[in-house]
């Protein structure tokens, strides 16, 4: 859906773009894949930083980040976060999805 990619740089206090909206007018979907995104990007290797630990990128969200997520949708990650960095770990052994076969073997 087009609101999914066009609101996910929206933050739920009203800072983000492209429209500056917040709260629950950001659909759903889109304050959903703002916590994701975040995350990815945090644990991610970028040319101008070294990727976080899950636990680092986990501080960073909660604490440095305030305001930027719907805090019952942040509290829903972070209650089950282990589930992400467990299927992070997975992908990072076996690869794309071709190769998760093995993780079944």
């Amino acid at each position: 859906c087009y609101k999914v990619a066009m609101f996910h740089h929206e933050n739920f206090d009203g800072t983000g773009y492209p429209l500056g909206i917040s709260g629950e007018s950001i659909p759903v979907e889109a304050r959903i894949l703002s916590i994701v995104d975040a995350y990815d990007a945090l644990t991610m290797e970028r040319c101008y930083r070294s990727a976080m630990s899950h636990s680092q990128a986990l501080t960073v969200m909660e604490n440095e980040l305030i305001g930027k997520f719907d805090k019952n949708l942040l509290n829903i990650f972070l209650q089950n976060h282990m589930n992400f960095d467990t299927i992070r770990l997975i992908f990072k052994k076996f690869g794309d999805v071709d190769n998760m076969s093995n993780f079944y073997a």
